[in-house]
């Protein structure tokens, strides 16, 4: 029986045994993808290879989605984590 594209890749190529293609930054895979979809939500980080968003820190802001790191967070702002936009 065939296997699910592991967590963090995708496989665009029906019946693949090895997987070769990391999740493009911007974007998550958490697996069984063939290609990349979820893009990265506001608040959050995709590097290349995630399976799940990771959260802006505290100190850190991402206002726009499918983005691969987070913003500082402006002087005389502050920003708690999955800030979208600085307070």
């Amino acid at each position: 029986s065939c296997l699910s594209c592991a967590k963090g890749y995708y496989c665009p190529s029906a019946g693949m045994y090895n997987v070769t293609q990391r999740c493009t930054a911007g974007y998550y895979c958490p697996g069984g993808d063939s290609v990349p979809t979820k893009r990265c939500p506001a608040g959050y980080r995709c590097r290349t290879g995630e399976s799940a968003p990771q959260a802006c820190t505290a100190g850190t802001y991402q206002n726009a989605t499918g983005q691969a790191s987070c913003i500082n967070c402006p002087s005389s702002y502050y920003c708690v984590a999955t800030t979208v936009n600085p307070v």
